[in-house]
């Protein structure tokens, strides 16, 4: 029997997205997710952002919900010590990186939200290349309004260019 405690090739096709093609990252993810203990703090959030990546938004939320419990949770495994930070980032990434679809690819912003059916909404704020960016999702639309400055992206695989305060709007991309 085969198991490790997280799976680093996950991890390594999260956060070097634009390396791996699709097939690649779901022959992989299905194979170490089968043999995963997630065991790490760290696991269940990386595993989440794949899991959105590759279509499995229940899946992506259920990891979400167990990398929370780490330490907010009612089974919570030594927070009694203090937090696990790393895990606590791990939760944002998901959060972001994932359902707010937020990622660097090539050099270039890319935002491609896909909000969890349990949420009515995720709002928050990025600052791309000295922009400040606030992303506001809701489940069929994504808005991204310039806070200050002028910056492009690729918002739902569209390029954009806003300048300061403006707004543009997506349909999300079931």
């Amino acid at each position: 029997m085969q198991v490790l405690k997280q799976s680093d090739l996950v991890v390594l096709m999260y956060l070097l997205d634009d390396l791996f093609d699709g097939e690649t990252k779901e022959k992989n993810y299905n194979y170490y997710e089968a043999r995963t203990l997630h065991d790490s703090s760290l696991s269940k959030s990386t595993h989440s952002v794949l899991a959105n990546d590759l279509g499995l938004h229940e899946t992506a939320y259920r990891f979400f919900t167990g990398a929370s419990a780490i330490d907010l949770g009612e089974e919570m495994r030594s927070s009694n010590a203090g937090i696990h930070s790393a895990s606590m980032g791990g939760i944002w990434q998901s959060a972001i990186m994932g359902f707010g679809g937020v990622r660097i690819v090539g050099g270039e912003l890319r935002i491609r939200p896909s909000l969890p059916k349990e949420w009515s909404k995720l709002d928050f704020n990025i600052v791309w290349r000295g922009t400040t960016l606030a992303v506001q999702v809701r489940p069929d639309q994504v808005n991204v309004t310039a806070v200050d400055g002028q910056t492009s992206f690729v918002l739902v695989d569209e390029n954009v260019t806003l300048n300061e305060k403006e707004t543009v709007s997506k349909a999300i991309i079931a």
